[in-house]
């Protein structure tokens, strides 16, 4: 009778240990700003975004619903912050990517803002290096992120 209540006690914790080894994907943390150009274009909303990145000194790409902008930075700090964001040994060419999705509402344009931290991380000596993106919460970058939006003519 003894063996019961210790066999059942296992069989309990096994259940319950399983039930906590269940892997659900995390989502990586984000923190989007989000702007209103008002009676705007995309094409509007794309040329005072690619300004604003430009008074910043920033790279700048652009696709049709999409701006990016880069930045590459010499600040020995910033450098510091970014690899233990990333925590990569062996990342490499790391630059903030700030990108504006662009989305048409009606009269409006709608615009996601977001920073990422790109870089590449060799995989081994004969295959080409893989570009990886972290998202980037930290106060400095969503103050930039406020500061080009505030450049331009949208509403937060």
């Amino acid at each position: 009778m003894r063996k019961f209540p210790i066999w059942l006690s296992a069989l309990l914790a096994t259940v319950v240990l399983a039930g906590c080894g269940s892997s659900t994907p995390k989502v990586p943390p984000s923190r989007p700003l989000l702007a209103t150009f008002a009676a705007a274009s995309t094409g509007d909303a794309k040329t005072q975004l690619m300004a604003a990145c430009s008074q910043k000194g920033l790279r700048i790409q652009s696709t049709e619903f999409s701006v990016t902008c880069t930045r590459t930075t010499d600040d020995y700090y910033r450098d510091q912050m970014l690899n233990r964001v990333i925590n990569d040994e062996y990342a490499a060419n790391i630059k903030e990517q700030i990108v504006f999705d662009l989305l048409p509402r009606g009269s409006d344009v709608r615009v996601v803002a977001r920073t990422y931290a790109l870089y590449t991380v060799p995989v081994s000596i004969t295959e080409v290096a893989q570009v990886r993106k972290r998202d980037l919460v930290d106060d400095e970058t969503y103050k930039l992120l406020q500061n080009l939006i505030q450049m331009t003519k949208a509403v937060e």
